[in-house]
């Protein structure tokens, strides 16, 4: 520990920082200011850190006195040129601070929101490979029920399906983009031309 009100004011200050980069909030960044404030007023005047009273031994001044007798010599000097300076880089300085707290929660928001549509991907994700097995696997029981085959012909006759079923689904979303309908009516459109083709390919009978 130290008892330079100076140097004191220095090692807090740096601490305040050093904590505020880890995790802002409005509390760091106002003691923050403080200490700053603080630091400048004893700065500006440069007090000695020891009164001498009449023939009496030198007594140590307290923080308090310090700041006091600071802030009193800043008043007096109030329109001093070095003064009104330093009050000015102050003022910058705070206002700098300011807009990195400001940055530095909307960089944490932009993160977090990041990682929780990440998060929700991963979850879909998995929630859709959960369904998708379990359709399957029940497809699949159903086929080699009616259809008397095992295991291993059961699975080539779902991934027949399943493409038929894929194939049909990008069918549906390109008329539906290209026409500028809705799901239902791509449908009965593709319908339509399915059933023109099969009276197109039916033989004419003599």
């Amino acid at each position: 520990m130290t008892n330079n009100p100076e140097r004191k004011a220095r090692k807090k200050l740096r601490e305040k920082r050093e904590k505020y980069e880890k995790e802002p909030s409005e509390t760091l960044l106002g003691e923050i200011q403080h200490w700053e404030e603080r630091l400048q007023t004893l700065l500006k005047c440069k007090v000695d850190g020891k009164k001498k009273v009449a023939k009496v031994e030198n007594l140590e001044k307290t923080d308090d006195e310090i700041l006091m007798e600071a802030l009193a010599y800043n008043e007096e000097h109030k329109n001093d040129p070095d003064v009104l300076e330093k009050q000015e880089k102050m003022k910058k300085r705070q206002s700098i601070e300011k807009d990195r707290h400001y940055r530095r929660i909307e960089i944490n928001r932009m993160k977090a929101k990041e990682k929780e549509e990440f998060q929700k991907e991963i979850a879909d994700y998995k929630k859709g490979k959960e369904e998708f097995e379990t359709m399957k696997k029940n497809a699949m029981k159903e086929i080699m029920e009616k259809e008397n085959i095992n295991k291993y012909e059961a699975s080539k006759r779902f991934k027949e399906e399943y493409d038929k079923h894929l194939e049909y689904t990008r069918i549906i979303q390109e008329i539906s983009k290209e026409q500028g309908c809705s799901k239902e009516e791509a449908e009965n459109i593709f319908k339509q031309v399915v059933t023109q083709m099969k009276a197109n390919a039916d033989p004419i009978p003599e």
